[in-house]
């Protein structure tokens, strides 16, 4: 079993029947394990940035990364291994407000999520990443593998609207 513990940004396992935690990396975000179970893709930030990414590709035993790819996006990108596990498809946050330092999103003055969302795609053989999406507007929210192996996510805009009733 493996898990994120968001308020430290770090990847950790377990033995499903109990034991002591293993660390699999610090400072990273959106750990996913390949689908035979032997590795784990997360992302780190680089240097605190919250503007530059890295795909990091680890034993799931544990040790070093084995490959790591460089990510440039306005907010936290989520990843996902491709169901033969080959490549990893994420999500890339451009055109919204820069030099933000908020991990979680990318936000503008007023608290609206702000840039434009598209999916890429990183072969694991070493070539270069893939543009998958090419959207002008509107961004992300999920995305996963269908059971017929098709890939699926949520797109929209992000709104809010609090009503404050007071004197009630």
């Amino acid at each position: 079993m493996a898990w994120l513990v968001r308020a430290s940004f770090s990847s950790w396992k377990v033995p499903a029947d109990g034991g002591e935690r293993i660390s699999l990396s610090n400072d990273s975000w959106a750990s996913a394990l390949s689908p035979d179970g032997k590795l784990v893709v997360y992302l780190q930030r680089v240097g605190g940035s919250v503007l530059l990414w890295k795909i990091s590709i680890t034993p799931f035993a544990g040790g070093e990364p084995l490959q790591t790819f460089n990510v440039t996006s306005e907010s936290r990108p989520s990843s996902r291994w491709t169901p033969d596990g080959r490549a990893i498809i994420y999500i890339v946050t451009h055109g919204g407000v820069s030099g933000v330092t908020n991990p979680w999103s990318t936000l503008a003055a007023d608290g609206i999520f702000s840039g434009v969302t598209n999916l890429w795609m990183q072969p694991l053989d070493g070539g270069p990443p893939k543009q998958l999406t090419n959207f002008a507007s509107e961004s992300f929210f999920a995305l996963d593998w269908s059971r017929d192996g098709k890939l699926v996510y949520g797109r929209g805009e992000t709104t809010s609207d609090a009503v404050l009733i007071s004197d009630f």
